[in-house]
């Protein structure tokens, strides 16, 4: 089963960027096909989630448009093909799946947010609802890792991005942050499972004082 965690084009509804390669709809929507296909083609289920407006537009209609035209897709409900928050178990495993949350802009503040998205979680399940909680939660958006491992019950887990340093992360001050980019594996079994993280590494960057003035 596959989990395609939000943002899966960009449409740029904002207008921020001339950094695309184009703005036709219809080029986004079979681009972002064409990208997936390999993966499709080797799952036997697919949960797509609705990730943010300025990215893929109002409701997140491209993740509902791709759900809907991709034939191994679990259905949220007969209206909808895409999750806002999916809450399910693998073999056992309980999950806690969506596209935002939050988390620190520093390098020493960002990580904790996995801290804080597990207490939450545990909370908002244990004593809010009385029920029992997930093992896993697991979050996206702000392109950057974060795990809270084993110090919660639950584990929050953030993951990375799809793109390298765009123009949006200079204007907000972002020109030496490396790119959290990739995705990861969870195998379940009996209400155990294990997390293989798979990072991409871009090619690597000119070395930094190679340049004289």
């Amino acid at each position: 089963m596959g989990v395609f965690n939000g943002d899966l084009g960009e449409l740029d509804t904002k207008k921020r960027s001339v950094q695309l390669i184009s703005l036709n709809k219809a080029t986004i929507l079979s681009m972002v096909i064409e990208t997936l296909e390999p993966a499709l083609g080797i799952l036997d289920a697919a949960y797509f989630m609705r990730g943010t407006a300025a990215h893929t537009g109002k409701s997140s209609w491209l993740e509902e448009a791709v759900a809907a035209d991709t034939d191994i897709t679990v259905r949220e409900s007969q209206a909808a093909a895409s999750w806002w928050h999916y809450r399910g178990a693998a073999s056992g495993v309980r999950f806690d799946i969506a596209h935002h949350a939050t988390m620190g802009g520093l390098p020493w503040t960002s990580k904790n947010a996995a801290n804080k998205l597990a207490a939450l979680t545990l909370w908002y399940y244990r004593v809010s609802r009385n029920e029992k909680a997930p093992h896993v939660a697991i979050r996206s958006h702000n392109h950057s890792t974060a795990d809270s491992y084993d110090n919660f019950p639950v584990r929050a887990i953030f993951t990375g991005a799809w793109t390298i340093l765009t123009e949006h992360g200079y204007r907000i001050g972002l020109e030496n942050v490396l790119s959290d980019i990739g995705g990861m594996v969870i195998l379940c079994d009996a209400g155990q499972y294990t997390v293989k993280k798979i990072p991409y590494e871009p090619m690597k960057d000119k070395k930094i004082w190679a340049l004289k003035m």
